[in-house]
């Protein structure tokens, strides 16, 4: 060990802690790599990010709301927060621009991959391998790439003590051990927040208590939880709960709820209002909650969890997200525009999910909403700076609404340095609306800046595994995970022209989900999508074709310099492939 110390320059005169030691041992004898090895970090595409964001729904819904907590109390101090999941993908990111271009040096990045397998010694990997919080500070990192870094992590547990995920707080610098220390109590405290909401999410429907060592139960994170059957037997229960209770985990499941308090507690539960406190043994508070009420309130009730926004199973989308990030956060305005259904709201609150990095306030305004509550939406935000907002359906702004913005609006080369960041989303260019007379021209002056337009789905290079990400999300949604798209079916699928692009898939794929046996076939597909393809032999390639352009046809009336504009083809080689005479000139 000291010899790779010195010889990687890695803590000079320091000695290792035991963990790190044994983790460096592993890495050379089991996992065979070397610390000054060429590393390329593993980062999933987005359509596997996508899927990975599906599958772990549950701990990212109950983790977000405190990973944001988390991030805004550490931002001004140049720290990450990022929440993992048990396989060691980073599935949340929480940083300052400032850190992005360092951190990605590293391999720091959403969708990236960190196991003690393939990245050495490292937070959140090694945590992992553990399974307990800790602390890798500079060179303690196996590998010499990332030996500038400090990285605390601590395990979300969940059922049996098994860990659901990790919180990560990394920085680009070699923190003091005191100051490591109190990064992992904060990790620590922000993992058990994080289990509660998880373990509340996974137990909907039991009667659950909790349990804490003071009456007014103000922080989950001092707190422990039991989910109980209708017997009073214990079918579940936090990691926290063993070590409050002083038992061992997981034996608690399964024990008698009035072996575990005070004698009586069980009898008394059912005669108790909802979120009833009582005293139990050893001084520890209980709170039930009856299935179908809701937690009584705290003092202050907790802040709106943040939007969730997954990343579009359509991989062009994440070239457009790049340009989208840098401009936004130069204080360039966005236009999103695009085909219905492409996915252009999910696309501007992705967008706004990357500039909340930077502590803004996030503000989706609606054209389409009450024009009495946006106009009050947008007045609060008079004065206001830092903040995000997304202007949907614009071309459905009535005209008082539009009259507030442009005042919000009035000086737009004010607007980058107040920390105001402005999103656009419109089902035409905003000229356009401007001739239609739905948008005024001096708001439209003030909305505009640089223009992005999500491709269609008909003109996907890779259709068909876009298909099979939407697939396995709707199938694993439904709780179908055994469920197969047949051969077939794909084949219909990618040649059908998706004139509702991403939205009409997603729920052509519900429907079939839902009707499909074993196996998603043709029968369970929506009688409109199987019209389209009736009479041709879709695994002949020209049948393929035809029946494509058989359907835009239909889509456009019939009018072909539309529907060659819609396929992206030159009305020429449109005649062609009908086989009709194109008219003659003059």
């Amino acid at each position: 060990m000291q010899d790779l110390q010195r010889r990687f320059g890695t803590l000079p005169g320091a000695s290792l802690p035991a963990f790190v030691e044994d983790s460096w041992l592993r890495c050379l004898d089991s996992h065979h790599i070397l610390p000054d090895c060429r590393r390329r970090p593993t980062i999933l595409t987005q359509s596997e990010l996508h899927m990975a964001v599906d599958r772990e729904e549950d701990l990212i819904r109950a983790a977000l709301p405190e990973i944001d907590r988390l991030f805004h109390h550490l931002v001004q101090d140049d720290y990450l927060v990022s929440l993992a999941a048990p396989d060691g993908v980073k599935l949340v990111f929480r940083c300052a621009p400032a850190m992005l271009e360092d951190l990605g040096a590293a391999g720091v990045a959403p969708g990236s991959i960190w196991t003690e397998e393939t990245e050495g010694t490292n937070g959140i990997g090694t945590g992992l391998k553990l399974g307990r919080a800790l602390s890798i500070v500079g060179g303690q990192h196996f590998h010499v790439s990332l030996k500038a870094l400090t990285c605390t992590v601590a395990p979300i547990r969940g059922a049996e003590g098994r860990v659901e995920g990790m919180v990560n707080i990394s920085s680009h610098q070699i923190e003091t051990p005191r100051t490591a220390s109190l990064l992992r109590g904060l990790a620590e405290r922000s993992a058990q927040r994080i289990e509660a909401q998880l373990f509340r999410r996974r137990q909907r429907g039991q009667r659950l208590v909790t349990l804490s060592r003071q009456a007014d139960f103000a922080d989950p994170a001092t707190m422990a939880m039991l989910a109980l059957d209708d017997l009073g037997r214990v079918v579940a229960a936090t990691s926290t709960a063993a070590m409050l209770l002083g038992q061992a985990y997981p034996p608690l499941a399964g024990g008698w709820i009035d072996q575990i308090l005070a004698p009586g507690s069980l009898m008394r539960a059912d005669d108790l209002p909802p979120g009833a406190v009582t005293d139990g043994a050893g001084g520890i508070f209980a709170r039930w909650e009856v299935p179908g009420h809701a937690r009584p309130p705290t003092a202050r009730p907790p802040a709106p969890p943040r939007m969730i926004a997954a990343p579009s199973p359509d991989p062009r989308h994440s070239q457009i997200m790049a340009r989208a990030r840098r401009l936004i956060d130069a204080g360039q305005p966005l236009v999103i525009c695009g085909e219905s259904g492409v996915g252009k709201t999910h696309f501007a609150r992705a967008v706004s999910g990357a500039v909340q990095q930077d502590a803004r306030r996030v503000v989706l305004l609606n054209g389409a909403g009450d024009p009495g509550q946006n106009i009050a939406t947008v007045q609060s935000l008079t004065g206001a700076q830092d903040f995000t907002l997304i202007l949907d359906q614009v071309e459905e702004l009535p005209g008082p609404v539009q009259q507030a913005l442009l005042a919000l609006l009035e000086d737009d080369a004010a607007l980058a340095p107040q920390g105001i960041a402005l999103m656009t989303v419109a089902a035409q260019p905003l000229l356009q609306l401007v001739a239609a007379g739905t948008l005024r021209a001096d708001l439209a002056h003030r909305l505009a800046g640089t223009t992005l337009e999500l491709p269609p789905l008909r003109s996907a290079p890779a259709l068909g595994q876009i298909i099979a990400a939407v697939f396995h999300r709707e199938a694993e949604a439904l709780s179908r995970d055994d469920l197969e798209l047949a051969p077939d079916v794909l084949t219909l699928l990618v040649n059908h022209h998706w004139p509702g692009n991403l939205r009409e898939l997603t729920k052509a794929l519900r429907h079939a989900v839902v009707l499909a046996e074993t196996q998603v076939t043709a029968c369970d597909l929506p009688d409109d999508l199987l019209a389209q393809s009736h009479g041709h032999d879709l695994r002949a390639r020209s049948q393929q074709e035809s029946a494509r352009i058989e359907a835009a046809l239909r889509h456009n009336r019939g009018n072909v310099a539309e529907t060659a504009r819609y396929l992206g083809m030159s009305r020429a080689t449109l005649y062609r492939k009908i086989k009709v005479p194109r008219p003659p000139k003059g």
